[in-house]
């Protein structure tokens, strides 16, 4: 076996091993962006007719509350929003 042959060899060997190694790593990337938004970000006081995304933060009467999807719904009249912390 030729010095090149052998060399093509252990590349391909190297590439199958590191393939199999990344593939599983590839698959759980793909789940965890699929997720909902994991970082927060605060548009203030909720604002109707304004767009808000999954991430979105708001105040509304007091009561904070995260965005999981985009909606122009009022929180807490769809599942859009979840409560954060109740006001007194």
């Amino acid at each position: 076996m030729s010095a090149k042959a052998m060399a093509e060899s252990v590349a391909e060997t190297v590439k199958s091993y590191v393939q199999a190694a990344c593939d599983p790593l590839h698959e759980r990337i793909r789940a965890l962006e699929s997720q909902r938004a994991t970082t927060m970000h605060y548009r203030g006081v909720w604002s109707e007719g304004d767009s808000y995304s999954s991430g979105d933060v708001v105040t509304r009467s007091g009561t904070i509350w995260f965005c999981h999807e985009t909606t122009t719904d009022k929180p807490g009249t769809s599942d859009a929003w979840q409560m954060m912390v109740k006001s007194k």
